[in-house]
């Protein structure tokens, strides 16, 4: 794909701890030291896999396919006959390539941009005593440009009727003949064209309780809670493989039955609601 050269990721944050030692500021924060407020935002690029590339080394003219055998023990079968690398791809071959975005190559992106990630954060902690500490913060992101492979086919059947006129209806049951009925071209099965059009966003509240253990007598410690009240959504799979229950390929490539846009935007396969970690450091108080 064209190079994509405006990655520009700027960061920044801030820290302030109130000083004031009277009055309702004070009151408030517990005093100089005992109270911090901070909070940042920062771009972050992420970098594309070679996984996807290494697979488009399987495309014309670098590689034929063979399917013709019969299924059977491989030290029963004839050597294949010698494949002939051709950039033409014969009619009926049903290859699967894998290509990325360029101009002409899909209707939806004309050039593939890295994916990043804007992420912010605003808290604040508060001190009480010598043992006890609050923490509660805000934290969010939203990925941009994320991977999204689909059906470079466009498979519809819906499509199809449209562009010639026919009407033949899709079937819940054969899988094949909607493929079938939903190409133009047998050449290829699938083309796994990928894009970088998807979408993500995380919205979290974390808050986290820390109690110092200081009785030497009864034992020296810690006791830390943290609980985490959060909602991840996207659009877009993992391009190789997806959650359970997900489909790397969106339901619907072509556009003709909800696209692959707001249809599939949806709670993400790793999204996990509510999270509550709790853990503790105890010294004995023995000596030896």
């Amino acid at each position: 794909y064209e190079n994509d050269l405006n990655n520009f990721a700027p960061r920044f944050g801030f820290n302030w701890s109130p000083g004031s030692e009277t009055g309702l500021v004070s009151k408030l924060t517990g005093g100089p030291g005992q109270t911090s407020v901070r909070g940042g935002f920062g771009v972050f690029y992420d970098r594309v896999f070679g996984n996807l590339f290494s697979n488009a080394s399987g495309n014309p003219p670098f590689q034929q396919d063979f399917f013709t055998f019969t299924g059977d023990f491989v030290e029963n079968l004839d050597r294949p006959p010698t494949q002939t690398p051709s950039a033409v791809v014969p009619t009926e071959a049903l290859i699967f390539p894998v290509i990325f975005a360029l101009p002409g190559n899909n209707q939806f992106q004309t050039k593939y941009a890295n994916p990043y990630t804007m992420a912010w954060n605003f808290g604040f902690q508060r001190q009480f005593g010598n043992g006890l500490l609050l923490e509660a913060d805000y934290v969010g992101n939203r990925g941009v440009n994320l991977l999204r492979v689909i059906d470079g086919q466009m498979t519809s059947v819906e499509r199809v009727n449209t562009i010639t006129g026919s009407h033949i209806a899709i079937s819940p049951t054969n899988l094949t003949n909607n493929f079938l009925n939903g190409v133009l071209n047998y050449a290829f099965f699938q083309t796994a064209t990928n894009l970088s059009v998807g979408m993500s966003s995380y919205n979290a509240g974390q808050f986290r309780v820390t109690k110092n253990l200081t009785n030497k007598r009864w034992g020296t410690g810690q006791i830390q809670g943290a609980y985490t009240w959060s909602h991840s959504i996207d659009d877009a799979a993992d391009p190789l493989v997806g959650q359970e229950g997900e489909r790397t390929f969106p339901r619907d490539s072509s556009g003709f039955a909800g696209g692959f846009k707001s249809a599939e935007k949806a709670s993400s396969g790793f999204d996990v609601r509510h999270r509550f970690v709790m853990n503790f450091l105890y010294e004995v108080p023995l000596e030896f």
